[in-house]
Protein backbone atom coordinates (compact mmCIF):
# COMPACT_ATOMS: atom_id res chain seq x y z
CA UNK A 1 0.00 0.00 0.00
CA UNK A 2 1.30 3.25 -0.61
CA UNK A 3 2.01 5.94 1.41
CA UNK A 4 -0.54 8.31 -0.16
CA UNK A 5 -3.11 5.73 0.01
CA UNK A 6 -2.40 4.96 3.72
CA UNK A 7 -2.54 9.03 4.10
CA UNK A 8 -6.30 8.91 2.43
CA UNK A 9 -7.36 5.86 4.61
CA UNK A 10 -6.51 7.71 7.29
CA UNK A 11 -8.33 11.02 6.99
CA UNK A 12 -11.39 8.99 6.02
CA UNK A 13 -10.97 7.47 9.35
CA UNK A 14 -10.91 10.91 10.95
CA UNK A 15 -13.26 12.71 9.47
CA UNK A 16 -15.89 9.76 10.04
CA UNK A 17 -14.79 9.88 13.50
CA UNK A 18 -15.56 13.64 13.97
CA UNK A 19 -19.31 12.98 12.55
CA UNK A 20 -20.04 10.36 14.87
CA UNK A 21 -19.15 12.99 17.50
CA UNK A 22 -20.84 15.85 16.23
CA UNK A 23 -24.16 12.93 15.72
CA UNK A 24 -24.08 12.30 19.48
CA UNK A 25 -23.83 15.59 20.40
CA UNK A 26 -26.79 16.76 18.37
CA UNK A 27 -29.24 13.61 20.09
CA UNK A 28 -27.60 14.67 23.89
CA UNK A 29 -28.60 18.06 22.93
CA UNK A 30 -32.26 17.01 21.86
CA UNK A 31 -32.41 14.89 24.55
CA UNK A 32 -31.95 17.35 27.31
CA UNK A 33 -33.80 19.26 25.19
CA UNK A 34 -37.00 17.47 25.17
CA UNK A 35 -36.22 16.55 29.03
CA UNK A 36 -36.90 20.46 29.29
CA UNK A 37 -40.24 20.73 27.52
CA UNK A 38 -41.46 17.81 29.48
CA UNK A 39 -40.65 19.55 32.74
CA UNK A 40 -41.74 22.32 31.95
CA UNK A 41 -44.71 21.20 30.94
CA UNK A 42 -45.22 19.55 34.19
CA UNK A 43 -44.48 22.88 35.93
CA UNK A 44 -46.38 25.35 33.82
CA UNK A 45 -48.98 27.43 35.80
CA UNK A 46 -52.27 26.26 35.75
CA UNK A 47 -54.98 28.90 34.38
CA UNK A 48 -56.38 31.43 35.36
CA UNK A 49 -59.04 31.55 37.78
CA UNK A 50 -62.11 32.73 36.96
CA UNK A 51 -64.11 34.72 39.49
CA UNK A 52 -66.35 37.24 37.99
CA UNK A 53 -68.63 35.96 34.64
CA UNK A 54 -71.71 37.82 33.92
CA UNK A 55 -72.90 39.93 30.94
CA UNK A 56 -71.86 43.00 30.57
CA UNK A 57 -75.86 44.41 30.28
CA UNK A 58 -76.02 43.09 34.46
CA UNK A 59 -74.09 45.74 35.77
CA UNK A 60 -76.04 48.82 36.82
CA UNK A 61 -72.90 50.73 37.95
CA UNK A 62 -69.32 50.49 38.92
CA UNK A 63 -67.68 53.10 41.80
CA UNK A 64 -64.18 53.51 41.99
CA UNK A 65 -61.88 54.46 44.41
CA UNK A 66 -58.49 55.53 44.90
CA UNK A 67 -57.54 57.44 47.38
CA UNK A 68 -59.77 61.09 46.12
CA UNK A 69 -63.08 62.09 45.56
CA UNK A 70 -64.72 58.22 44.68
CA UNK A 71 -66.41 58.82 41.35
CA UNK A 72 -68.91 55.94 39.57
CA UNK A 73 -69.42 54.90 35.95
CA UNK A 74 -72.47 53.78 34.56
CA UNK A 75 -73.73 52.03 31.30
CA UNK A 76 -75.87 53.49 28.50
CA UNK A 77 -78.19 50.54 27.74
CA UNK A 78 -80.65 49.71 24.81
CA UNK A 79 -82.84 46.44 25.12
CA UNK A 80 -80.68 44.72 27.19
CA UNK A 81 -77.48 45.78 24.78
CA UNK A 82 -74.48 47.69 26.44
CA UNK A 83 -74.16 51.04 23.88
CA UNK A 84 -71.07 52.76 25.90
CA UNK A 85 -70.06 53.60 28.93
CA UNK A 86 -70.55 57.24 31.04
CA UNK A 87 -68.97 59.16 33.40
CA UNK A 88 -71.61 59.18 36.52
CA UNK A 89 -70.59 62.79 37.80
CA UNK A 90 -71.19 64.37 34.15
CA UNK A 91 -72.91 61.61 31.38
CA UNK A 92 -72.66 63.90 28.87
CA UNK A 93 -68.85 63.61 28.76
CA UNK A 94 -68.08 61.84 25.17
CA UNK A 95 -65.63 58.98 26.56
CA UNK A 96 -63.32 57.09 24.40
CA UNK A 97 -65.58 53.88 23.97
CA UNK A 98 -63.10 50.86 23.61
CA UNK A 99 -60.85 52.44 27.07
CA UNK A 100 -64.07 53.21 29.26
CA UNK A 101 -65.10 49.49 28.45
CA UNK A 102 -61.90 48.24 29.60
CA UNK A 103 -61.68 50.05 32.59
CA UNK A 104 -64.91 48.65 33.67
CA UNK A 105 -64.51 45.16 32.05
CA UNK A 106 -63.51 43.40 35.48
CA UNK A 107 -66.99 44.17 36.62
CA UNK A 108 -68.33 40.97 34.52
CA UNK A 109 -65.22 39.61 33.50
CA UNK A 110 -62.52 38.64 35.91
CA UNK A 111 -60.19 36.29 35.72
CA UNK A 112 -57.22 35.72 38.12
CA UNK A 113 -54.02 34.84 36.68
CA UNK A 114 -52.46 32.73 39.48
CA UNK A 115 -53.09 32.74 43.45
CA UNK A 116 -50.83 34.60 45.93
CA UNK A 117 -52.09 32.82 49.03
CA UNK A 118 -54.88 30.52 49.91
CA UNK A 119 -55.82 32.55 53.22
CA UNK A 120 -55.07 35.50 54.37
CA UNK A 121 -56.60 35.09 57.11
CA UNK A 122 -52.85 35.53 59.30
CA UNK A 123 -51.26 37.73 56.69
CA UNK A 124 -51.25 41.77 57.03
CA UNK A 125 -53.19 42.61 54.33
CA UNK A 126 -51.55 45.94 54.52
CA UNK A 127 -47.93 44.42 53.48
CA UNK A 128 -49.83 43.90 50.01
CA UNK A 129 -51.30 47.23 49.34
CA UNK A 130 -54.77 45.18 50.07
CA UNK A 131 -56.23 47.20 53.85
CA UNK A 132 -56.78 49.49 52.77
CA UNK A 133 -56.93 49.24 49.32
CA UNK A 134 -54.91 50.87 46.58
CA UNK A 135 -57.21 50.76 44.19
CA UNK A 136 -61.31 49.49 44.73
CA UNK A 137 -63.98 48.48 42.48
CA UNK A 138 -67.78 48.61 44.12
CA UNK A 139 -70.29 46.84 41.65
CA UNK A 140 -73.79 47.51 41.46
CA UNK A 141 -75.69 44.36 39.87
CA UNK A 142 -79.08 44.28 38.34
CA UNK A 143 -80.55 41.76 40.72
CA UNK A 144 -79.46 44.27 43.46
CA UNK A 145 -76.12 42.20 44.25
CA UNK A 146 -72.94 44.36 45.05
CA UNK A 147 -69.56 43.22 43.99
CA UNK A 148 -66.42 44.56 45.60
CA UNK A 149 -63.14 44.16 43.83
CA UNK A 150 -59.94 45.40 45.73
CA UNK A 151 -56.35 45.78 44.21
CA UNK A 152 -53.20 46.39 45.89
CA UNK A 153 -49.30 46.72 45.21
CA UNK A 154 -47.62 44.86 42.62
CA UNK A 155 -45.18 41.96 42.84
CA UNK A 156 -41.65 42.08 43.06
CA UNK A 157 -41.35 41.12 39.66
CA UNK A 158 -44.15 43.79 38.36
CA UNK A 159 -45.84 41.86 36.40
CA UNK A 160 -48.95 41.23 38.50
CA UNK A 161 -50.62 43.08 41.43
CA UNK A 162 -52.06 41.29 44.89
CA UNK A 163 -55.78 41.16 44.35
CA UNK A 164 -59.04 39.86 46.33
CA UNK A 165 -62.32 40.01 45.21
CA UNK A 166 -65.65 39.87 47.82
CA UNK A 167 -65.11 38.40 51.23
CA UNK A 168 -63.19 35.86 49.79
CA UNK A 169 -59.72 35.11 51.64
CA UNK A 170 -57.73 33.65 48.99
CA UNK A 171 -55.55 36.49 47.52
CA UNK A 172 -55.11 36.34 43.72
CA UNK A 173 -52.72 37.42 41.10
CA UNK A 174 -53.96 40.04 38.42
CA UNK A 175 -52.00 40.72 35.56
CA UNK A 176 -50.49 44.18 35.46
CA UNK A 177 -52.03 45.34 32.00
CA UNK A 178 -55.40 44.80 33.06
CA UNK A 179 -54.55 46.78 36.61
CA UNK A 180 -53.17 50.07 33.97
CA UNK A 181 -56.87 49.87 32.38
CA UNK A 182 -58.66 49.85 35.53
CA UNK A 183 -56.87 52.18 36.84
CA UNK A 184 -56.64 55.10 33.55
CA UNK A 185 -58.14 58.62 35.04
CA UNK A 186 -60.88 60.39 33.84
CA UNK A 187 -58.61 62.48 32.15
CA UNK A 188 -57.44 59.73 29.72
CA UNK A 189 -61.02 58.53 29.35
CA UNK A 190 -62.04 61.52 27.55
CA UNK A 191 -62.71 60.92 23.61
CA UNK A 192 -59.90 63.15 21.61
CA UNK A 193 -60.91 61.87 18.52
CA UNK A 194 -61.22 64.60 15.45
CA UNK A 195 -63.51 63.63 12.28
CA UNK A 196 -60.97 63.03 9.22
CA UNK A 197 -62.50 65.92 6.54
CA UNK A 198 -62.61 64.70 3.08
CA UNK A 199 -62.87 67.52 0.58
CA UNK A 200 -65.08 65.56 -1.65
CA UNK A 201 -68.08 65.43 1.33
CA UNK A 202 -67.01 68.88 2.54
CA UNK A 203 -69.97 70.88 2.86
CA UNK A 204 -69.38 73.79 5.05
CA UNK A 205 -66.31 75.16 6.44
CA UNK A 206 -65.00 78.30 8.23
CA UNK A 207 -62.25 80.19 9.78
CA UNK A 208 -62.51 82.93 11.99
CA UNK A 209 -59.61 84.38 12.83
CA UNK A 210 -59.14 87.09 15.17
CA UNK A 211 -58.94 90.78 14.10
CA UNK A 212 -59.17 89.07 10.48
CA UNK A 213 -61.94 88.71 7.91
CA UNK A 214 -63.94 85.61 8.19
CA UNK A 215 -63.23 83.05 5.52
CA UNK A 216 -66.57 81.03 5.15
CA UNK A 217 -67.01 78.28 1.81
CA UNK A 218 -70.43 76.45 1.52
CA UNK A 219 -71.33 74.12 -1.09
CA UNK A 220 -74.07 75.99 -3.53
CA UNK A 221 -76.79 74.12 -5.60
CA UNK A 222 -78.35 75.40 -8.75
CA UNK A 223 -77.62 76.15 -12.71
CA UNK A 224 -76.14 78.82 -13.94
CA UNK A 225 -72.43 80.27 -13.73
CA UNK A 226 -71.26 77.34 -11.47
CA UNK A 227 -72.13 75.04 -14.76
CA UNK A 228 -70.81 77.59 -16.96
CA UNK A 229 -67.46 77.50 -14.90
CA UNK A 230 -67.18 73.73 -15.03
CA UNK A 231 -67.83 73.50 -18.46
CA UNK A 232 -65.26 76.09 -19.16
CA UNK A 233 -62.63 74.87 -16.87
CA UNK A 234 -62.81 71.38 -18.09
CA UNK A 235 -62.76 72.83 -21.61
CA UNK A 236 -59.12 74.28 -20.56
CA UNK A 237 -58.09 71.54 -19.07
CA UNK A 238 -58.40 73.24 -15.86
CA UNK A 239 -57.94 71.92 -12.28
CA UNK A 240 -61.18 70.44 -11.41
CA UNK A 241 -63.50 73.03 -9.56
CA UNK A 242 -66.37 71.94 -7.45
CA UNK A 243 -69.65 73.28 -6.28
CA UNK A 244 -67.88 74.69 -3.13
CA UNK A 245 -68.23 78.40 -3.18
CA UNK A 246 -66.80 81.24 -0.99
CA UNK A 247 -69.14 83.58 0.70
CA UNK A 248 -67.28 85.50 2.20
CA UNK A 249 -64.84 87.55 2.43
CA UNK A 250 -65.78 87.21 -1.33
CA UNK A 251 -68.98 86.14 -2.17
CA UNK A 252 -69.25 83.77 -5.09
CA UNK A 253 -65.58 82.60 -5.45
CA UNK A 254 -64.59 79.16 -6.91
CA UNK A 255 -62.63 77.08 -4.95
CA UNK A 256 -59.29 75.06 -6.15
CA UNK A 257 -60.34 72.22 -4.29
CA UNK A 258 -57.09 70.53 -5.45
CA UNK A 259 -55.17 73.30 -3.57
CA UNK A 260 -57.60 73.76 -0.66
CA UNK A 261 -56.77 70.05 0.02
CA UNK A 262 -53.64 70.13 -0.02
CA UNK A 263 -52.43 72.93 1.60
CA UNK A 264 -55.41 73.22 4.01
CA UNK A 265 -57.42 70.08 4.37
CA UNK A 266 -54.45 67.57 4.41
CA UNK A 267 -52.21 69.53 7.16
CA UNK A 268 -55.47 69.94 9.59
CA UNK A 269 -56.04 65.87 9.03
CA UNK A 270 -52.92 66.00 10.86
CA UNK A 271 -54.12 67.42 14.24
CA UNK A 272 -54.36 65.50 16.59
CA UNK A 273 -55.79 66.48 20.07
CA UNK A 274 -52.93 65.05 22.79
CA UNK A 275 -54.16 65.55 26.39
CA UNK A 276 -56.81 66.71 28.61
CA UNK A 277 -54.85 69.86 30.03
CA UNK A 278 -58.26 70.80 31.96
CA UNK A 279 -61.30 68.63 32.11
CA UNK A 280 -63.78 71.47 32.95
CA UNK A 281 -62.12 75.13 34.07
CA UNK A 282 -64.54 77.45 34.85
CA UNK A 283 -62.23 79.88 33.86
CA UNK A 284 -61.10 79.68 30.23
CA UNK A 285 -58.60 83.08 30.42
CA UNK A 286 -55.71 81.46 31.23
CA UNK A 287 -55.73 79.21 28.05
CA UNK A 288 -56.59 81.99 25.91
CA UNK A 289 -60.17 80.97 25.07
CA UNK A 290 -62.35 83.69 26.66
CA UNK A 291 -61.91 85.33 23.43
CA UNK A 292 -60.54 82.63 20.87
CA UNK A 293 -57.70 83.03 19.05
CA UNK A 294 -59.43 81.18 16.37
CA UNK A 295 -62.58 79.69 15.46
CA UNK A 296 -62.98 76.09 12.92
CA UNK A 297 -65.73 74.49 12.07
CA UNK A 298 -66.49 71.97 9.48
CA UNK A 299 -69.41 70.19 8.46
CA UNK A 300 -69.15 67.26 5.94
CA UNK A 301 -72.24 65.13 4.39
CA UNK A 302 -73.22 63.21 7.75
CA UNK A 303 -73.46 64.64 11.23
CA UNK A 304 -70.96 62.26 12.83
CA UNK A 305 -68.24 64.36 10.48
CA UNK A 306 -69.22 67.60 12.10
CA UNK A 307 -66.36 69.41 13.86
CA UNK A 308 -66.34 72.91 15.80
CA UNK A 309 -62.62 73.50 17.78
CA UNK A 310 -61.69 76.68 19.13
CA UNK A 311 -57.97 77.82 19.44
CA UNK A 312 -56.56 79.66 22.38
CA UNK A 313 -52.99 80.83 23.10
CA UNK A 314 -49.48 79.15 22.25
CA UNK A 315 -47.24 77.50 24.49
CA UNK A 316 -44.15 76.47 24.63
CA UNK A 317 -43.42 72.96 26.39
CA UNK A 318 -40.20 71.00 26.68
CA UNK A 319 -38.65 72.98 23.41
CA UNK A 320 -41.92 71.97 20.98
CA UNK A 321 -45.18 74.53 20.17
CA UNK A 322 -48.12 73.52 21.24
CA UNK A 323 -51.83 75.26 21.45
CA UNK A 324 -54.68 75.05 23.57
CA UNK A 325 -57.76 73.36 21.67
CA UNK A 326 -61.85 73.12 22.90
CA UNK A 327 -64.82 71.43 21.33
CA UNK A 328 -67.09 74.50 21.10
CA UNK A 329 -69.84 71.95 22.77
CA UNK A 330 -67.83 70.05 25.31
CA UNK A 331 -66.09 71.65 28.65
CA UNK A 332 -62.56 70.09 27.69
CA UNK A 333 -59.16 72.03 27.05
CA UNK A 334 -57.03 70.17 25.39
CA UNK A 335 -53.30 70.73 24.10
CA UNK A 336 -52.04 69.83 20.74
CA UNK A 337 -48.87 70.29 18.37
CA UNK A 338 -49.39 73.80 17.01
CA UNK A 339 -47.78 72.64 13.38
CA UNK A 340 -51.06 71.49 11.79
CA UNK A 341 -53.05 74.20 13.33
CA UNK A 342 -50.78 76.74 11.87
CA UNK A 343 -52.04 76.73 8.23
CA UNK A 344 -55.48 78.43 9.85
CA UNK A 345 -53.70 81.49 10.90
CA UNK A 346 -52.96 84.29 8.27
CA UNK A 347 -54.46 81.86 5.61
CA UNK A 348 -54.51 83.55 2.04
CA UNK A 349 -57.14 83.29 -0.13
CA UNK A 350 -55.97 83.11 -2.95
CA UNK A 351 -54.06 79.85 -1.90
CA UNK A 352 -57.26 78.23 -2.98
CA UNK A 353 -59.30 80.86 -4.25
CA UNK A 354 -60.50 80.78 -8.04
CA UNK A 355 -58.43 84.22 -9.17
CA UNK A 356 -60.75 85.14 -12.62
CA UNK A 357 -62.35 87.76 -12.38
CA UNK A 358 -64.87 87.11 -14.64
CA UNK A 359 -64.66 83.26 -16.71
CA UNK A 360 -67.31 83.51 -18.88
CA UNK A 361 -67.33 81.28 -22.01
CA UNK A 362 -66.95 82.40 -25.37
CA UNK A 363 -70.28 80.64 -26.41
CA UNK A 364 -72.29 82.77 -24.25
CA UNK A 365 -71.15 86.17 -25.35
CA UNK A 366 -72.64 88.22 -28.18
CA UNK A 367 -70.75 91.26 -27.61
CA UNK A 368 -67.73 92.79 -25.63
CA UNK A 369 -67.67 96.63 -25.20
CA UNK A 370 -64.23 98.34 -23.86
CA UNK A 371 -65.75 101.98 -23.43
CA UNK A 372 -62.97 104.40 -21.30
CA UNK A 373 -62.02 108.67 -21.54
CA UNK A 374 -58.82 107.33 -23.53
CA UNK A 375 -60.36 107.02 -27.58
CA UNK A 376 -57.75 104.39 -28.03
CA UNK A 377 -59.19 102.02 -25.61
CA UNK A 378 -62.65 102.04 -27.11
CA UNK A 379 -63.87 99.24 -28.69
CA UNK A 380 -66.95 97.31 -29.33
CA UNK A 381 -66.44 93.31 -30.44
CA UNK A 382 -69.09 91.23 -31.78
CA UNK A 383 -68.53 87.70 -31.80
CA UNK A 384 -71.65 86.74 -34.65
CA UNK A 385 -72.36 83.07 -33.87
CA UNK A 386 -72.65 80.65 -36.28
CA UNK A 387 -73.70 76.98 -35.14
CA UNK A 388 -73.51 74.18 -37.43
CA UNK A 389 -75.01 70.75 -35.27
CA UNK A 390 -71.90 70.69 -32.71
CA UNK A 391 -69.98 73.11 -33.71
CA UNK A 392 -69.96 76.92 -33.12
CA UNK A 393 -68.30 78.88 -35.64
CA UNK A 394 -67.39 82.35 -35.04
CA UNK A 395 -67.24 85.09 -37.89
CA UNK A 396 -65.90 88.12 -34.95
CA UNK A 397 -65.95 91.84 -35.89
CA UNK A 398 -64.13 94.69 -33.74
CA UNK A 399 -65.48 98.34 -34.38
CA UNK A 400 -67.06 97.35 -37.55
CA UNK A 401 -64.38 95.49 -39.09
CA UNK A 402 -64.27 91.97 -39.47
CA UNK A 403 -61.11 90.09 -37.86
CA UNK A 404 -60.17 86.45 -38.41
CA UNK A 405 -61.82 84.17 -35.80
CA UNK A 406 -58.15 82.30 -34.32
CA UNK A 407 -56.34 85.69 -33.49
CA UNK A 408 -59.59 86.56 -31.85
CA UNK A 409 -60.23 83.61 -29.83
CA UNK A 410 -56.87 83.95 -28.81
CA UNK A 411 -57.35 87.31 -27.42
CA UNK A 412 -60.46 86.74 -26.04
CA UNK A 413 -58.67 84.00 -23.80
CA UNK A 414 -55.85 86.90 -22.54
CA UNK A 415 -59.47 88.68 -21.65
CA UNK A 416 -61.02 85.83 -19.20
CA UNK A 417 -57.88 84.74 -18.23
CA UNK A 418 -57.20 88.46 -16.20
CA UNK A 419 -56.88 87.62 -12.76
CA UNK A 420 -56.73 88.47 -9.53
CA UNK A 421 -53.20 88.72 -8.48
CA UNK A 422 -53.72 89.82 -4.78
CA UNK A 423 -56.47 91.39 -2.26
CA UNK A 424 -57.34 94.10 -0.53
CA UNK A 425 -59.55 94.67 2.03
CA UNK A 426 -62.72 95.39 0.13
CA UNK A 427 -63.73 98.89 -0.04
CA UNK A 428 -66.20 100.70 -2.56
CA UNK A 429 -64.15 102.82 -5.63
CA UNK A 430 -64.55 106.60 -5.97
CA UNK A 431 -64.23 109.07 -9.22
CA UNK A 432 -63.80 107.72 -12.60
CA UNK A 433 -62.50 104.31 -14.21
CA UNK A 434 -59.86 104.00 -16.41
CA UNK A 435 -62.22 101.56 -18.87
CA UNK A 436 -64.62 99.81 -18.06
CA UNK A 437 -65.36 96.01 -20.25
CA UNK A 438 -69.52 94.74 -20.35
CA UNK A 439 -69.85 90.92 -21.48
CA UNK A 440 -73.40 91.08 -23.11
CA UNK A 441 -74.09 87.50 -22.62
CA UNK A 442 -76.82 85.18 -24.69
CA UNK A 443 -78.78 83.73 -22.05
CA UNK A 444 -77.22 84.91 -18.79
CA UNK A 445 -76.66 88.08 -17.35
CA UNK A 446 -74.37 90.78 -18.51
CA UNK A 447 -71.19 91.09 -16.57
CA UNK A 448 -69.53 94.80 -16.03
CA UNK A 449 -65.71 95.57 -15.10
CA UNK A 450 -64.44 98.46 -14.16
CA UNK A 451 -60.65 99.07 -13.66
CA UNK A 452 -59.74 101.71 -11.52
CA UNK A 453 -55.91 102.62 -11.04
CA UNK A 454 -54.46 101.48 -7.50
CA UNK A 455 -50.54 101.94 -8.28
CA UNK A 456 -48.21 102.14 -11.04
CA UNK A 457 -48.49 98.20 -11.02
CA UNK A 458 -52.18 97.09 -10.52
CA UNK A 459 -55.68 98.23 -11.12
CA UNK A 460 -58.29 97.28 -8.70
CA UNK A 461 -61.79 95.90 -10.22
CA UNK A 462 -65.18 96.28 -9.68
CA UNK A 463 -67.59 93.45 -10.58
CA UNK A 464 -71.38 94.83 -11.74
CA UNK A 465 -70.78 97.68 -9.04
CA UNK A 466 -69.31 95.42 -6.13
CA UNK A 467 -66.89 96.74 -3.76
CA UNK A 468 -63.49 96.62 -5.08
CA UNK A 469 -61.32 93.56 -3.81
CA UNK A 470 -59.03 91.78 -6.51
CA UNK A 471 -55.75 93.28 -7.62
CA UNK A 472 -54.91 93.01 -11.28
CA UNK A 473 -51.81 93.09 -13.16
CA UNK A 474 -51.34 96.33 -15.22
CA UNK A 475 -48.89 94.56 -17.23
CA UNK A 476 -51.30 91.67 -18.06
CA UNK A 477 -54.09 94.44 -19.03
CA UNK A 478 -51.97 96.38 -21.19
CA UNK A 479 -50.59 92.47 -22.94
CA UNK A 480 -54.54 92.43 -23.48
CA UNK A 481 -55.09 95.48 -25.20
CA UNK A 482 -51.76 94.58 -27.34
CA UNK A 483 -53.49 91.58 -28.63
CA UNK A 484 -56.83 93.79 -29.85
CA UNK A 485 -54.00 95.92 -31.91
CA UNK A 486 -52.40 92.40 -33.11
CA UNK A 487 -56.04 91.22 -34.07
CA UNK A 488 -57.41 94.50 -35.46
CA UNK A 489 -54.09 95.05 -37.83
CA UNK A 490 -54.23 91.28 -38.54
Amino acid sequence: MTRERKRLLSMCAVITLIAVMIGMYMWQQRAESLQVIEEDEINMPTLGTTLISRPQSDVVSVTFHSGGEPYTMVPRVLEDIVLSWRWGPATDFLLNSARAQDKVRLAWQLTASGIAHECTADLDLAEFGLYPPLFKMEVEYRDRTMGTIRIGLPTPDRRHHFMMVDDDPTMYLLVDFMVARVTQTIEQLIDTTLPRMDIEEMQFFKIDQRDRPTIVLEVAYGEGLINEEQALLSALAMPQYEFLRMFEPIPGRGINTERLEMFVVQPLNALRLLEVVSLAPTDLAPYGLTNPSLEFVYRGQTAASAMHLLFGDVFVHDGALYIYVKFADRPHVFKALQAPASVLFDLGIFTFAERFLALVGIVDVERIEITSPNPVRNFDMVVNHFIEGDRNEIAPVINGAAVPAAPFRTMYGMLIGLAADGAVEPFAPQGTPEFTIVYSRIENPDIELRFFAYDSNFYVVSINGADVWGLTSRLNVQTFFNQINIVIGG
